[in-house]
């Protein structure tokens, strides 16, 4: 675990004050909790950063949200004043789906008076689904209160990197009636964050900053009242100009009011520290690899998605500069650009012999995915092979070694033991495997299952996987399993004493492999 101390909040919008707060203190090192949760204030003024990330929702394309406010509210009778960290009026419209990899840095907001805070306010105007079941979604608040059980602390001359990650296909699975109903986690750290995969970022060249001749950055004007933002280049940046041609930071030089596009990581200092930067327009285009790279021609082709700005099929160029990631940094050679993997290619649009091609100046690489149903199991050596009767394909197999992450899709890590008969799956393939004659996996998700149900008992809260009895059916509620209660005028978080017999639950978690008993759950909603 990283030595941070980690807030999480599990909230449903329409509520004005949270309900209860989870807080799980992560040790190691020479983090915790000490300096988070201050005894008061230290005077001065320090840095907020603000991140947004998303898990998946599979039934929909699209998830568009429109973000209007964010505050952060001091304690109640403190004196002290709300601060705005953003707010815009015309709302700040995200594609949260298209943050299921990567990190979106809202803003970073400057001089921050140091104190204790109580609450982080988040204001959402507008929700559109696309490409679901849902052709809308009803939203009775916009509103959002996350609030701590005690408080958090901007401390003088340090930033405070608050990042906001919405559970998306658990929203889907609460909702009722197309209501939004997110779960959303709240990570608050002091310092850069360590967590994010940085997205990258579109704004204008305020102004250039230079040491005598040399350019080392530049003060990035964010689009729709989110600020500026200080970006900092050396040497091993790559700059691209407005062709897409790769050159040095010099490029920069005398580009005051120029659209730029930038990759990089936030610091201590809350300075991006640029890893790539772009000049000009650039298309964001996402779709599946048709083939590998020509080992001549440097194209590989590729299919836009049909909702993509651009539609047909496209060679895209890859140069040597280009900058080639799988996963969130693991930078890669052009040979793992292989048919089957999903691509966000940005880039120029060029015109090369009469031909459009898009020229890439960074090209991110979602491994092959499997999706389906597991139909047979066998133990090998340091792992085990599944077979897949994939959604479209037919059956595949693949190695699972022992060391392979499993994680159930939106609740976190599992033994692949769970990997048995029955499961749907996502297996993401190993673009270099150990034995390059066999499908590996370099990741497993497995797609947790929605029950109901009356309690007809309850077990001994004491043990370490107390039971119910749910319909006749046991329910083993898993450690640190999410319990809520959505009966009242408040949703509140709850321990597994609060479930008594009769009550209505809605649960979520995977029923045992064949062979053994009950279901695992790892959320819980007491509904009545």
């Amino acid at each position: 675990m990283s030595s941070k101390t980690i807030i999480k909040i599990i909230l449903l919008t329409g509520i004005f004050v949270w309900m209860a707060f989870l807080l799980v203190g992560c040790g190691g090192g020479g983090g915790g909790s000490e300096g988070l949760f201050s005894a008061g204030g230290s005077g001065g003024t320090g840095s907020v950063a603000l991140f947004l990330a998303d898990g998946p929702a599979d039934d929909y394309d699209q998830i568009l949200i429109t973000i209007t406010e964010i505050l952060l509210l001091p304690p109640e009778g403190s004196g002290n004043k709300q601060v705005v960290l953003f707010r815009d009026p015309n709302g700040m419209k995200v594609d949260l789906l298209d943050l299921r990899d990567e990190d979106l840095l809202i803003t970073v907001k400057k001089r921050v008076r140091a104190q204790k805070y109580e609450k982080i306010r988040l204001v959402i105007s507008d929700i559109e689904p696309v490409g679901g079941p849902c052709a809308d979604f009803k939203l009775s608040s916009g509103k959002i209160d996350l609030n701590p059980r005690g408080t958090f602390e901007v401390v003088a001359g340090e930033t405070l990197s608050v990042r906001f990650d919405l559970d998306a296909n658990k929203c889907m699975n609460v909702s009722k009636a197309c209501n939004f109903r997110p779960v959303v986690f709240v990570d608050i750290e002091h310092g850069a964050p360590l967590r994010p995969c940085p997205r990258i970022l579109a704004g204008t060249i305020a102004s250039i900053k230079k040491r005598g001749d040399i350019v080392v950055g530049f003060v990035l004007d964010l689009p729709g009242q989110r600020g500026d933002l200080e970006v900092r280049v050396a040497d091993d940046t790559a700059v691209f100009d407005q062709n897409g041609e790769f050159g040095g930071r010099d490029l920069l030089d005398g580009q005051e009011g120029e659209r730029v596009h930038v990759r990089g990581r936030l610091d201590k200092d809350a300075r991006l520290q640029a890893s790539v930067v772009v000049l000009g327009n650039v298309l964001v285009v996402k779709g599946d690899v048709d083939g590998p790279v020509d080992d001549v021609t440097n194209l590989f082709p590729f299919t836009p998605f049909e909702y993509e700005a651009i539609r047909g099929s496209y060679d895209v160029e890859v140069a040597d500069e280009t900058l080639i990631l799988i996963g969130c940094d693991d930078e890669v050679a052009k040979e793992a650009i292989q048919t089957g993997m999903i691509a966000r290619v940005i880039g120029k649009l060029v015109r090369v012999d009469d031909v459009d091609v898009l020229r890439s100046v960074v090209v991110f690489l979602r491994a092959r995915a499997i999706s389906g149903q597991i139909t047979s199991t066998v133990d090998e050596g340091g792992g085990k092979t599944v077979t897949v009767d994939q959604d479209t394909d037919g059956e595949i197999d693949v190695f699972v070694s022992a060391g392979t992450p499993v994680y159930i899709e939106g609740d976190g890590s599992v033994s692949m033991e769970v990997l048995c008969v029955g499961r749907q799956v996502r297996i993401f393939i190993d673009p270099e495997p150990e034995i390059p004659t066999r499908l590996e996996a370099k990741s497993v998700l497995v797609q947790s299952e929605r029950r109901v149900g009356v309690v007809d008992s309850v077990g001994d809260p004491r043990e370490y996987t107390p039971t119910l009895t749910i319909d006749g059916e046991s329910v083993f509620v898993q450690p640190g399993a999410t319990i809520l209660d959505t009966r009242g005028t408040v949703d509140t978080l709850v321990g597994f004493e609060a479930i008594e017999v009769n009550d209505e639950l809605q649960y979520f978690g995977l029923e045992a492999c064949p062979g053994d008993v009950g279901f695992d759950a790892f959320v819980i909603l007491i509904t009545g």
